[in-house]
């Protein structure tokens, strides 16, 4: 009886180890099968995770930075790893909308109309466009208004989707979010 146990529990063992073997080599497989035949540029690749990114007039938030079809970006989360923040200050980033770094604030008034522009006191002025990312200009007057010539200082985008995105969907899917 004592060596049909041995047997049986040599057989378990052997086959517990089986097992994980194979559940580990497809997991890992299946980790790198959506990045096998996509280019570098297709893929978000991280960089850094990090804290004490402005996200609000008195909010810091942790956030990660990473690169995407070559442009830096960093995402703000918040617990359980949920993404609500995105933002660039990359300067060849262009909006879907074709406005980039370039575009001064006198030129946006006029395409956009003043009205469309929403201060913040202490963090800046800006316009969120068709696309859903937002203009940031820095406030160099007291009632908030940029200069004429200022140019953009950050683009940012809030994440709307609900439920919120993890830090993870971001990264395995950037071309939804970015």
């Amino acid at each position: 009886m004592v060596c049909l146990a041995r047997k049986e529990s040599g057989y378990i063992l052997r086959l517990f180890c089986l097992c994980t073997v194979l559940y580990l080599t497809v997991t890992s497989i299946g980790c790198h099968v959506e990045s096998i035949g996509m280019p570098n540029s297709e893929r978000f690749r991280e960089i850094a995770r990090l804290s004490g990114l402005r996200t609000a007039p008195s909010q810091l938030s942790d956030f990660l930075r990473g690169e995407y079809q070559g442009i830096v970006y960093d995402i703000a989360y918040a617990k359980q790893d949920l993404a609500y923040f995105v933002c660039t200050a990359d300067r060849s980033f262009q909006t879907p909308d074709g406005i980039d770094f370039s575009n001064d604030y006198a030129g946006l008034v006029l395409r956009f109309g003043v009205d469309n522009f929403t201060v913040l006191e202490g963090w800046g002025t800006f316009l969120e466009l068709p696309s859903g990312w937002c203009i940031l200009f820095s406030c160099d007057k007291a009632d908030g208004e940029p200069k004429k010539n200022e140019t953009p200082v950050l683009f940012f985008k809030i994440i709307k989707q609900r439920p919120l995105p993890t830090i993870q969907d971001v990264m395995s899917y950037p071309s939804q979010y970015l």
